[in-house]
C-alpha cells in the first residue's frame, strides 16, 4: 500500500511531538514548536447544551483551553446573575481539553460530545472539538434551566380587545296534531379590562290540535361579571346555579341545591383562567443531550413513555406518567446504543383544580323559574369545598 509522502510527514510530526512532551520541561522546548506547546489564541464557538455565546477568543494550548473573557461568555449563555457569580472563578482558570471525546467531523461514536455535569455548582468542565471548532462546556445541573413549567392560569394578552360574542340553539320537533319549537342562547359582552355582561335566554313554543298554543320566554342569567385576579369574581344580576358547577365558579357540582334561581350577588372561586394542560401537578423532568438521542423513561422494568429528543436542553412531557412518587430511569439511545443511564425522583399528584380549595357566597331575592310560596324572600347561601389530602 501506498502511503502520500504529506500524510507520513504528519504522522511523524504527531508521533515525535507525543514522545517529545515528557521531555519538553526538562530539556525545554524544541526550536519552532513554541505556538503549539504555549498555546495560541483561537475564535471559537462556546456553547452550553445548544446555547451559544458566539465566537469568543480562547487559548488553545496541547492540555487546556482558556477563555480570554469567559465574563461575557457567561452572560452571552443567558445563565442567571447567581450562575454567572459562582462559575466565573473556575471559568477563567485552564480547563483541560477533554478532545478525545469529541464527535469526530460530524460523524462519531455513541456517547461521544457528552461529559457528566459536575455535582459542584462552582466547577466547569470543557470539551474541546477541534472538528467544528468549538469548546462545549458542561456546568451544574442547577444551573442548567430547561423551558419554564407551564403556568396554571392563562394570562390575558395585551392585545386581547372586548367583544361580544354569542352561541344559539334551536330545535323544532312535530307530529300530527302537535308541534313544538324550542330556542335558547348564550352572549357575553366584554367591559372594561376583568369585566363583561352575560345573558342565557331560552324561548319554549308549543302548538296543539284546536289552535291552543302555549309560548314562554324567560332569561336565566343577566348579571355583570367582575374578575378579581385569576382565582377569584365577583358578579351581580339575576343568576341560577349553573356556574357553581362549571370553570367559571368551582366544580361543587350540586344536584338538589334548595336555591334555583335568585337575583343578588354572588362572590367565590374560579377556575376560568385555569390551563388544563399545566393543571395537572407533575414534577417535571430535565435531559441533557449532546447530540440527537432516544430516551425510554422506565419505572422499575415497566416502560413509560419513549422520546425522541434533539441535541440539548429538554424537558420531558411527564403529564401522561402514572400518578404516585417513585424513581424514574432515563436510558439515552445513541445510533441504537445505550450510552448512559440516569435515576431521577419524580412525583405526580392529582389534578390542581380538584386539590384547591373552594368557596362561594349569594344572597339575595328568591326568583324561581316555577312560583311557590317562598318566591322574592330574601336568601343567603355559603359553600365551600376542603380537600383533605391530594389523594
Amino acid at each position: 500500500m501506498n502511503v502520500p509522502a504529506p500524510a507520513v510527514t504528519q504522522l511523524a510530526v504527531a508521533l515525535a511531538l507525543s514522545l517529545a512532551m515528557p521531555l519538553v520541561a526538562a530539556r525545554g522546548v524544541p526550536p519552532g514548536f513554541e505556538d503549539l506547546v504555549e498555546g495560541q489564541i483561537e475564535q471559537l464557538d462556546v456553547r452550553l447544551f445548544g446555547r451559544s455565546a458566539g465566537l469568543s477568543p480562547v487559548r488553545v494550548t496541547l492540555e487546556y483551553v482558556q477563555l480570554e473573557d469567559p465574563a461575557r461568555v457567561l452572560q452571552a449563555l443567558d445563565l442567571s446573575a447567581e450562575a454567572q457569580a459562582a462559575l466565573l472563578p473556575a471559568l477563567s482558570q485552564p480547563l483541560p481539553r477533554n478532545s478525545h471525546l469529541a464527535c469526530r467531523y460530524g460523524g462519531g461514536s455513541a456517547g461521544c460530545g457528552y461529559l457528566d455535569p459536575p455535582e459542584d455548582p462552582h466547577s466547569v468542565r470543557a470539551l474541546y472539538d477541534e472538528g467544528e471548532g468549538a469548546v462545549r462546556l458542561f456546568v451544574a445541573r442547577q444551573w442548567i434551566a430547561a423551558e419554564p413549567a407551564a403556568d396554571r392560569f392563562h394570562q390575558v394578552s395585551n392585545n386581547a380587545e372586548n367583544a361580544f360574542l354569542h352561541q344559539q340553539t334551536l330545535n323544532f320537533s312535530g307530529g300530527r296534531g302537535y308541534q313544538a319549537l324550542t330556542a335558547q342562547g348564550a352572549g357575553a359582552l366584554g367591559v372594561l379590562q376583568r369585566g363583561h355582561l352575560a345573558v342565557d335566554w331560552n324561548f319554549n313554543s308549543q302548538q296543539y290540535r284546536g289552535g291552543r298554543r302555549r309560548d314562554d320566554f324567560q332569561f336565566d342569567n343577566a348579571y355583570y361579571r367582575h374578575d378579581l385576579g385569576q382565582q377569584h369574581y365577583l358578579q351581580a344580576g339575576r343568576m341560577d346555579r349553573r356556574n357553581l358547577s362549571s370553570p367559571q365558579g368551582g366544580t361543587f357540582s350540586f344536584s338538589m341545591l334548595p336555591m334555583d334561581r335568585f337575583a343578588g350577588l354572588r362572590v367565590g372561586t374560579t377556575q376560568a383562567y385555569v390551563d388544563a394542560d399545566a393543571a395537572v401537578q407533575a414534577l417535571p423532568l430535565t435531559v441533557l443531550l449532546a447530540r440527537d438521542a432516544r430516551v425510554d423513561a422506565f419505572d422499575g422494568e415497566r416502560l413509560l413513555q419513549t422520546f425522541y429528543l434533539p441535541a440539548g436542553i429538554n424537558q420531558l412531557d411527564t403529564r401522561r406518567f402514572p400518578f404516585g412518587n417513585y424513581t424514574v430511569t432515563l436510558r439515552v439511545y445513541e445510533d441504537g446504543q445505550l450510552v448512559r443511564s440516569e435515576d431521577a425522583p419524580f412525583d405526580k399528584g392529582g389534578d390542581w383544580t380538584n386539590s384547591s380549595v373552594q368557596w362561594f357566597l349569594q344572597g339575595g331575592r328568591r326568583n324561581e323559574r316555577r312560583s311557590d310560596r317562598f318566591d322574592g324572600e330574601m336568601a343567603a347561601m355559603a359553600g365551600l369545598r376542603l380537600p383533605l389530602g391530594r389523594a
